[in-house]
């Protein structure tokens, strides 16, 4: 399983203990001797939390912190006001 196009939609809360987080990213999936699977996926996090996908409730890979790092790098801003802007 392979992470990428992190996309942040929707920052709720109204203090930095309550924050909760919404994105979506795009999942590949790569099969033996078959085409990979390529799909869309909501993933949801509670502040001081992991990350996991709201269709199965399975955390995601660790991969995930190095695209949200990425993010906050090139925006110059920490993931709570990336899309509040």
């Amino acid at each position: 399983m392979e992470i990428s196009d992190f996309k942040l939609i929707e920052v709720f809360g109204k203090n930095v203990l309550t924050w909760k987080y919404k994105a979506v990213v795009t999942v590949t999936t790569k099969r033996v001797f078959r085409k990979p699977t390529v799909k869309h996926r909501n993933i949801f996090k509670n502040f001081g939390e992991n990350w996991y996908f709201v269709d199965t409730g399975k955390f995601v890979p660790d991969a995930i912190n190095d695209l949200v790092r990425k993010i906050e790098a090139e925006q110059g801003k920490d993931l709570e006001y990336c899309c509040n802007a």
